[in-house]
């Protein structure tokens, strides 16, 4: 009897660790889930790659998702992470409007315009001046700069992923030494979720039923618009045939939290009841998982496709190098009268 006792409590307490310590992981990804892609944004001074219809839908969730803990009266460390979510997501839509809409062009970006819509002007078959040797290897440098910035950038990512999985980690030894450090309280009161603060509010605050069904509506409200969320920017990526912009340590880091949110879920408990009550942030976070490895896939399948920035400069390195002499000088020489060393042909009276 007391060794079935001993082994309930061991197996007990094996899945209240693993529970938290899989929480835990899950709350640190989603804290910085935005970032590495603020960043992005920020180090390209551009939100191009970015669907707004994937950020708007998944804020859309995430304000559902808040409403939900606060109307089922989770704790405050929920609704605290739930606002969170909500005001990085506000930040992020900003970042991305203000780069696509708000901010004044540069120099760089308004001499990159003129040269695009003055480049056709130059005409093509203007003798090659001996100069244009040295331009024509400055042209040649430049494309090896951008098979240098292209392995540079591929090793970055590698660099981030690292980084991510370090953290990861870390976080998960933290968090086992922590839960052990209040074993004894956790196990008296088998709480785990409670000290955890994510899935289920203290007995003395349970919300009504109707409040409860209200909040399982806005939690299926919003698993429905998490697994929506991710399609605009597949789609957006399969058109462009690019993930150029799209950080892939933010992805990454999606994909982490929710899987560990999902097994916080289940190391919990596997009862009938209780997977039910928790079935809408099941799916929500689970389902998203199949997309998010559908755009690994588009990462992959595209991972040899240039930067559109560094596209746009190449093409137009491309049709100016050959002559480079400067896009004013050619024009000129357009506008210039025919000098003399090219005098028109001779008459008929002067053969005569």
């Amino acid at each position: 009897m007391d060794m079935n006792i001993t082994s309930s409590l061991s197996s007990s307490y094996q899945h209240d660790v693993a529970s938290y310590v899989a929480g835990s992981i899950s709350i640190a990804c989603w804290i910085v889930v935005l970032v590495p892609q603020l960043y992005t944004n920020y180090r390209l001074k551009s939100g191009e790659s970015l669907s707004t219809t994937f950020l708007l839908i998944w804020f859309a969730a995430d304000a559902l998702n808040l409403a939900g803990a606060i109307i089922q009266n989770l704790l405050l460390t929920m609704i605290v992470l739930a606002f969170y979510y909500n005001l990085t997501d506000v930040i992020l839509l900003c970042q991305v409007y203000y780069y696509r809409f708000g901010r004044r062009p540069s120099k760089e970006d308004e001499e990159l315009v003129y040269a695009t819509e003055e480049t056709p002007l130059v005409p093509q078959h203007h003798h090659r001046p001996a100069s244009m040797i040295g331009h024509e290897s400055s042209y040649n440098a430049t494309n090896v700069s951008i098979d240098d910035e292209n392995y540079y950038h591929q090793n970055n990512i590698l660099i981030e992923l690292f980084a991510s999985l370090l953290c990861v980690v870390v976080t998960g030894l933290v968090s086992y030494y922590h839960y052990s450090a209040v074993e004894e309280n956790i196990i008296g009161d088998n709480s785990i979720m409670n000290r955890f603060a994510v899935l289920n509010p203290s007995k003395e605050t349970s919300p009504s039923p109707s409040m409860i069904l209200l909040g399982q509506s806005l939690g299926w409200g919003s698993a429905v618009l998490y697994l929506g969320s991710r399609i605009p920017q597949i789609v957006m990526n399969g058109k462009n045939r690019s993930c150029e912009g799209l950080s892939l340590t933010m992805f990454f880091f999606s994909v982490l939290g929710n899987l560990t949110y999902c097994l916080s879920i289940l190391f919990h408990s596997v009862k009938r009841e209780f997977i039910l009550n928790h079935l809408p942030w099941l799916i929500g976070s689970g389902g998203t998982l199949l997309f998010d490895f559908m755009i690994f896939v588009q990462f992959y399948l595209y991972r040899n496709s240039q930067p559109q920035r560094r596209n746009r400069r190449s093409s137009i390195t491309s049709t100016s190098s050959p002559t480079s002499m400067g896009k004013a000088v050619d024009i000129k020489q357009k506008s210039e009268p025919i000098s003399s060393t090219s005098s028109p042909p001779p008459s008929y009276s002067e053969i005569v």
